[in-house]
Protein backbone atom coordinates (compact mmCIF):
# COMPACT_ATOMS: atom_id res chain seq x y z
CA UNK A 1 0.00 0.00 0.00
CA UNK A 2 1.76 3.49 -1.09
CA UNK A 3 1.98 5.56 1.81
CA UNK A 4 0.35 8.98 1.98
CA UNK A 5 2.02 11.73 3.13
CA UNK A 6 0.02 14.03 6.29
CA UNK A 7 0.36 16.49 3.85
CA UNK A 8 -0.99 15.04 0.87
CA UNK A 9 -4.22 13.87 3.17
CA UNK A 10 -4.38 17.82 4.37
CA UNK A 11 -4.18 19.04 0.43
CA UNK A 12 -7.14 16.39 -0.41
CA UNK A 13 -8.98 17.77 2.45
CA UNK A 14 -8.71 21.39 2.18
CA UNK A 15 -9.69 20.62 -1.67
CA UNK A 16 -12.72 19.10 0.10
CA UNK A 17 -13.36 21.92 2.27
CA UNK A 18 -13.19 24.79 -0.17
CA UNK A 19 -15.60 22.70 -2.89
CA UNK A 20 -17.81 22.48 -0.52
CA UNK A 21 -17.88 25.39 0.58
CA UNK A 22 -18.62 27.21 -3.25
CA UNK A 23 -21.12 24.80 -2.89
CA UNK A 24 -22.86 26.67 0.14
CA UNK A 25 -21.74 30.29 -1.33
CA UNK A 26 -23.67 29.18 -4.93
CA UNK A 27 -26.45 28.13 -3.05
CA UNK A 28 -26.90 31.62 -1.07
CA UNK A 29 -26.11 33.69 -4.53
CA UNK A 30 -29.19 31.11 -6.38
CA UNK A 31 -31.07 31.97 -3.47
CA UNK A 32 -30.79 35.49 -2.53
CA UNK A 33 -33.14 36.33 -6.47
CA UNK A 34 -36.30 36.98 -5.71
CA UNK A 35 -37.73 34.40 -7.70
CA UNK A 36 -35.65 31.63 -6.04
CA UNK A 37 -37.82 30.58 -3.27
CA UNK A 38 -41.07 30.39 -5.08
CA UNK A 39 -39.23 27.65 -7.31
CA UNK A 40 -40.43 24.26 -5.31
CA UNK A 41 -37.37 22.40 -6.83
CA UNK A 42 -34.95 25.20 -5.42
CA UNK A 43 -36.65 25.06 -2.01
CA UNK A 44 -36.74 21.12 -2.37
CA UNK A 45 -32.96 21.23 -2.77
CA UNK A 46 -32.36 23.66 0.23
CA UNK A 47 -34.23 21.85 2.74
CA UNK A 48 -33.95 18.20 1.91
CA UNK A 49 -31.47 15.45 1.51
CA UNK A 50 -32.55 13.58 -1.04
CA UNK A 51 -32.85 16.86 -3.55
CA UNK A 52 -28.98 17.74 -2.22
CA UNK A 53 -26.32 17.48 -4.58
CA UNK A 54 -23.92 16.88 -1.74
CA UNK A 55 -25.11 13.29 -0.52
CA UNK A 56 -26.89 13.02 2.43
CA UNK A 57 -26.35 16.86 3.37
CA UNK A 58 -27.86 20.26 3.07
CA UNK A 59 -25.86 23.53 2.34
CA UNK A 60 -25.83 24.48 6.66
CA UNK A 61 -25.14 21.21 7.63
CA UNK A 62 -21.71 21.58 5.44
CA UNK A 63 -21.41 25.32 7.05
CA UNK A 64 -21.78 23.62 10.12
CA UNK A 65 -19.33 21.21 9.99
CA UNK A 66 -16.86 23.91 8.83
CA UNK A 67 -17.88 26.56 11.41
CA UNK A 68 -18.88 28.94 9.26
CA UNK A 69 -21.03 31.27 11.15
CA UNK A 70 -22.08 33.73 8.27
CA UNK A 71 -23.22 31.15 6.27
CA UNK A 72 -25.43 29.47 9.18
CA UNK A 73 -27.14 32.67 9.83
CA UNK A 74 -27.69 33.15 5.67
CA UNK A 75 -29.01 30.04 5.53
CA UNK A 76 -31.52 30.11 8.35
CA UNK A 77 -32.22 33.79 7.09
CA UNK A 78 -33.33 32.29 3.82
CA UNK A 79 -36.05 30.00 5.66
CA UNK A 80 -33.70 26.64 6.16
CA UNK A 81 -34.73 24.24 9.76
CA UNK A 82 -31.90 25.12 12.01
CA UNK A 83 -33.20 21.19 13.19
CA UNK A 84 -32.47 19.61 9.43
CA UNK A 85 -31.68 16.42 9.59
CA UNK A 86 -29.29 13.86 7.34
CA UNK A 87 -30.04 11.44 5.92
CA UNK A 88 -29.49 8.46 6.81
CA UNK A 89 -28.06 9.42 10.10
CA UNK A 90 -30.54 11.72 11.33
CA UNK A 91 -28.15 14.19 12.42
CA UNK A 92 -28.78 18.16 12.94
CA UNK A 93 -26.63 20.41 12.02
CA UNK A 94 -25.81 21.18 15.73
CA UNK A 95 -23.65 18.16 15.80
CA UNK A 96 -21.33 18.81 13.25
CA UNK A 97 -20.77 21.72 14.83
CA UNK A 98 -20.09 19.81 17.84
CA UNK A 99 -17.90 17.50 16.54
CA UNK A 100 -14.11 17.69 15.60
CA UNK A 101 -14.53 15.56 12.39
CA UNK A 102 -11.62 16.17 11.10
CA UNK A 103 -8.11 16.47 12.99
CA UNK A 104 -6.74 18.94 9.58
CA UNK A 105 -9.79 21.30 11.12
CA UNK A 106 -7.11 22.06 14.48
CA UNK A 107 -4.61 21.77 12.23
CA UNK A 108 -5.73 24.88 10.23
CA UNK A 109 -5.88 26.90 13.29
CA UNK A 110 -4.36 27.65 17.18
CA UNK A 111 -6.08 26.29 19.61
CA UNK A 112 -8.17 29.62 21.10
CA UNK A 113 -8.88 29.95 17.52
CA UNK A 114 -10.40 26.68 16.82
CA UNK A 115 -12.35 26.34 20.25
CA UNK A 116 -13.87 30.19 19.90
CA UNK A 117 -15.42 29.64 16.28
CA UNK A 118 -16.47 26.14 17.11
CA UNK A 119 -18.23 27.92 19.86
CA UNK A 120 -19.57 30.48 17.60
CA UNK A 121 -21.17 28.15 15.43
CA UNK A 122 -22.91 26.19 18.04
CA UNK A 123 -24.53 29.62 19.83
CA UNK A 124 -25.88 30.41 16.61
CA UNK A 125 -27.54 27.35 15.96
CA UNK A 126 -29.11 27.35 19.31
CA UNK A 127 -30.56 30.80 19.22
CA UNK A 128 -32.13 29.97 15.70
CA UNK A 129 -33.73 27.62 17.74
CA UNK A 130 -31.55 24.22 17.56
CA UNK A 131 -32.42 21.75 19.75
CA UNK A 132 -29.56 20.64 22.50
CA UNK A 133 -31.93 17.64 23.42
CA UNK A 134 -31.89 16.36 19.63
CA UNK A 135 -30.55 12.53 18.87
CA UNK A 136 -29.79 10.34 15.84
CA UNK A 137 -30.86 7.38 15.24
CA UNK A 138 -28.56 5.22 17.93
CA UNK A 139 -29.51 8.40 20.55
CA UNK A 140 -26.36 10.23 20.03
CA UNK A 141 -26.89 13.66 20.89
CA UNK A 142 -24.88 16.80 20.12
CA UNK A 143 -23.52 16.45 23.72
CA UNK A 144 -22.04 13.31 23.18
CA UNK A 145 -19.85 15.01 20.30
CA UNK A 146 -19.01 18.18 22.50
CA UNK A 147 -17.67 15.65 25.10
CA UNK A 148 -15.25 14.30 22.64
CA UNK A 149 -14.10 17.26 21.79
CA UNK A 150 -10.60 18.48 23.05
CA UNK A 151 -10.32 21.99 22.81
CA UNK A 152 -14.09 23.53 23.18
CA UNK A 153 -15.55 20.76 25.07
CA UNK A 154 -16.01 21.80 28.38
CA UNK A 155 -17.24 25.16 26.64
CA UNK A 156 -19.65 23.59 24.07
CA UNK A 157 -21.05 21.37 27.09
CA UNK A 158 -21.99 24.32 29.59
CA UNK A 159 -23.20 25.82 26.24
CA UNK A 160 -25.96 22.72 25.76
CA UNK A 161 -26.98 22.48 29.48
CA UNK A 162 -27.53 25.60 29.43
CA UNK A 163 -30.04 25.31 26.20
CA UNK A 164 -31.44 21.99 27.61
CA UNK A 165 -29.24 19.43 27.27
CA UNK A 166 -29.44 16.35 29.44
CA UNK A 167 -26.13 15.39 30.87
CA UNK A 168 -27.34 11.71 31.24
CA UNK A 169 -28.27 11.59 28.04
CA UNK A 170 -27.68 7.77 27.02
CA UNK A 171 -27.31 6.07 23.62
CA UNK A 172 -28.99 2.69 22.85
CA UNK A 173 -25.06 1.06 24.36
CA UNK A 174 -25.52 3.02 27.47
CA UNK A 175 -23.01 5.90 26.53
CA UNK A 176 -23.26 9.10 27.97
CA UNK A 177 -21.90 12.51 27.59
CA UNK A 178 -19.37 11.62 30.66
CA UNK A 179 -18.42 8.67 28.87
CA UNK A 180 -16.98 10.12 25.89
CA UNK A 181 -15.45 12.65 28.15
CA UNK A 182 -13.57 10.35 30.70
CA UNK A 183 -12.33 8.18 27.76
CA UNK A 184 -11.03 10.74 25.54
CA UNK A 185 -9.56 12.18 29.02
CA UNK A 186 -10.94 15.95 29.00
CA UNK A 187 -10.87 16.42 32.79
CA UNK A 188 -12.28 20.19 32.40
CA UNK A 189 -15.48 18.40 30.04
CA UNK A 190 -15.65 16.07 33.13
CA UNK A 191 -15.72 18.79 35.78
CA UNK A 192 -18.37 20.72 33.40
CA UNK A 193 -20.73 17.59 33.28
CA UNK A 194 -20.58 16.40 36.96
CA UNK A 195 -21.40 19.65 38.05
CA UNK A 196 -24.46 19.76 35.94
CA UNK A 197 -25.43 16.22 37.40
CA UNK A 198 -24.26 14.10 35.69
CA UNK A 199 -24.33 10.50 37.08
CA UNK A 200 -20.63 9.02 38.00
CA UNK A 201 -21.90 5.52 38.48
CA UNK A 202 -23.98 5.18 35.14
CA UNK A 203 -22.87 2.04 33.53
CA UNK A 204 -23.02 1.08 30.11
CA UNK A 205 -22.26 -1.17 27.52
CA UNK A 206 -18.47 -1.14 28.78
CA UNK A 207 -18.48 0.13 32.14
CA UNK A 208 -18.60 3.12 33.99
CA UNK A 209 -16.88 6.81 33.12
CA UNK A 210 -13.86 5.56 35.95
CA UNK A 211 -13.51 1.70 34.18
CA UNK A 212 -12.98 4.00 30.74
CA UNK A 213 -10.95 6.30 32.54
CA UNK A 214 -8.48 3.30 33.45
CA UNK A 215 -7.07 2.60 29.87
CA UNK A 216 -5.29 -0.97 30.09
CA UNK A 217 -1.71 0.56 29.43
CA UNK A 218 -1.39 -1.71 26.03
CA UNK A 219 -4.59 -0.43 24.30
CA UNK A 220 -3.95 3.72 24.78
CA UNK A 221 -0.65 5.48 24.09
CA UNK A 222 1.15 7.61 27.36
CA UNK A 223 -0.50 10.42 26.71
CA UNK A 224 -3.33 9.58 26.50
CA UNK A 225 -3.13 7.42 29.32
CA UNK A 226 -1.89 10.88 31.31
CA UNK A 227 -4.85 12.79 30.46
CA UNK A 228 -6.90 9.77 31.96
CA UNK A 229 -5.80 9.77 35.03
CA UNK A 230 -6.38 13.50 35.25
CA UNK A 231 -9.34 12.15 35.39
CA UNK A 232 -9.92 9.97 37.80
CA UNK A 233 -9.86 12.73 40.56
CA UNK A 234 -12.94 14.21 39.46
CA UNK A 235 -14.78 10.94 39.30
CA UNK A 236 -13.94 9.74 42.24
CA UNK A 237 -14.88 13.46 44.18
CA UNK A 238 -18.22 12.83 42.56
CA UNK A 239 -18.47 9.52 44.45
CA UNK A 240 -17.79 7.13 41.08
CA UNK A 241 -17.59 3.20 42.95
CA UNK A 242 -14.29 1.71 42.82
Amino acid sequence: MAHISRRATLRVWLQERDARRVWVQDTLFVASAPSALSDPAFVDMLRSPRHSPMPRRLPIHEAARYWDVDQIQELISKGVNPDALDEPGGRTPLFFACCEESNFTAALSNDEGHADAQVACATALLRAGASAKAANVYGLGPIHCAAACRRAGARLVELLIIYGADPNQSTGGGRTPLHAAAQHGHAATVHALLRAGADANFRGRYGTALDLANCPPKITARAHRTRCRRVLPYLLRAGASL
